[in-house]
């Protein structure tokens, strides 16, 4: 038994132990452009069946070639992550269980096709690199299980976690308690160095940014951005579409001019800073987005990339009217993009926050139930998903994946450097201000 398995996963050991090998490519035609030495698959076969016995679980991590092989192995329970060569009507007949993408079988485990990056809170087992010389992430650790890579040798997941593979392991809830440690400690010894009072009378809060603008600009930026959708007009069948409007730029201008007079308050003892970041993740076009950060947080920071942004929708209004406004050039050009973005997040919940309590109830409610269950968690995979609403099954190109995965990771990684620039320039800016 391996007790730290979640629970769907458990009886994978019940009768004997986890054995996991990736990229068999059984009889696959190209195996010796991959590896010269690559050895033939009745070698393989032969090789796993020396190393499991009948009672074992056998996972495969993708990348299987000819399945009649897979009817060789004497494992008693067979499980298949599809690899970019795999097909899974190709291996119903021959694997018990099978998956699509990335599989966490615990708190500190993620099994995978291919490497996964970011994630320093677990042990990613994969294969995929088949020339085991790929630049890893320093913070994450990875096995490579790619079959010439480790000999042709299913590799035993217990004794690995009897070695002490995942020691050095954090998990993310260890994570979590750690930095909620480091902020309390560097807040009570070091908050005061910072001169907030300083910062504050150099930068304008989001509510005098408000008010520069005249109302017309912010109402015509805001609809552009976010505009009114038909299916808000349902209910209202007995007014036409110009009245609609009229009624909505009514409440909105209402909205905007209360905020404009609002008394600010913080009684969180947090200084939120607005700014704008370059950002290129979901969209074709390189775009800007609006962050918002604690200015302890930034000043702690010694890697800028592990300081939070964070969402307010939760925030009180007068609370988070009291955020300040980044004096960068990039957020200076672009305030009326702060303006919109801070609306739209401060009134996710209603115009007066009407749905916030509801909401903020209902989300702790979620939070708990996911940490005091997280076996109950659910993932879809894209076909699936398409199922479940009826959608089409979508036509994927021999190589889409692939370039698809280096697009969006080309995005976050250009993202995460401007993000980064930017707040090493702010942080730099609060260093002068507070005389450090």
């Amino acid at each position: 038994m391996i007790p730290s398995l979640y629970e769907p996963f458990k009886k994978w050991a019940e009768t004997g132990s986890i054995y996991i090998l990736s990229d068999l490519h059984l009889d696959d035609a190209d195996c010796k452009l991959m590896d010269e030495n690559w050895i033939s698959p009745n070698e393989q076969i032969d090789i796993i069946n020396s190393i499991i016995m009948k009672n074992d679980t056998f996972i495969c991590l993708g990348d299987v070639g000819q399945s009649n092989y897979i009817k060789r192995i004497k494992a008693s329970r067979k499980i298949l992550l599809l690899g970019n060569h795999d097909k899974k009507k190709d291996y119903v007949d021959c694997f018990d269980e099978i998956y699509e993408g990335p599989l966490f079988i615990s708190d500190k485990i993620l099994l995978s096709h291919e490497p996964v990056y970011g994630l320093s809170w677990c042990l990613n087992i994969h294969g995929h690199d088949h020339n085991n010389i790929e630049n890893y992430a320093a913070d994450c650790e990875h096995l490579n299980l790619a079959a010439n890579v480790c000999g042709y040798k299913p590799v035993n997941l217990g004794r690995l976690i009897k070695e002490g593979i995942l020691s050095g392991v954090k998990s993310i809830h260890r994570q979590t308690i750690d930095r909620a440690t480091a902020k309390s400690q560097f807040k009570c010894k070091s908050y005061k160095e910072i001169n907030v009072e300083n910062i504050s009378k150099q930068l304008s809060n989001i509510q005098d940014v408000i008010r520069k603008f005249d109302i017309n600009s912010i109402e015509s930026a805001y609809f552009y951005e976010h505009p009114i959708t038909i299916h808000e007009l349902n209910k209202l069948d007995d007014i036409t579409i110009g009245e609609f409007k009229r009624k909505m730029s009514k409440k909105f201008r209402a909205f905007v001019e209360r905020l404009r007079n609002m008394k600010i308050k913080n009684d969180s003892g947090k200084q939120g800073v607005l700014f704008v970041y370059k950002s290129q993740v979901e969209s074709l076009f390189l775009e800007t987005d609006v962050g918002l950060i604690h200015v302890d947080e930034l000043m702690a920071a010694e890697d800028l990339s592990e300081v939070n942004s964070y969402a307010y929708e939760f925030t009180e209004q007068a609370e988070a009217l009291s955020f300040l406004v980044s004096d960068s050039k990039l957020t200076q050009d672009n305030l009326l993009d702060v303006v919109v973005s801070f609306l739209h997040e401060v009134s996710f919940f209603g115009y007066e926050q009407e749905d916030l309590g509801e909401n903020l109830e209902s989300l702790h409610k979620s939070i708990k139930e996911i940490e005091e269950h997280p076996e109950n968690l659910v993932s879809y995979s894209s076909d699936e998903l398409r199922a479940k609403w009826g959608l089409p099954k979508e036509e994927i190109y021999p190589d889409e994946e692939s370039k698809k995965d280096a697009f969006y990771k080309a995005g976050i990684e250009y993202t995460q450097y401007c993000k980064k620039m930017e707040l090493k320039k702010m942080k730099n800016r609060f260093i002068d201000l507070c005389g450090l």
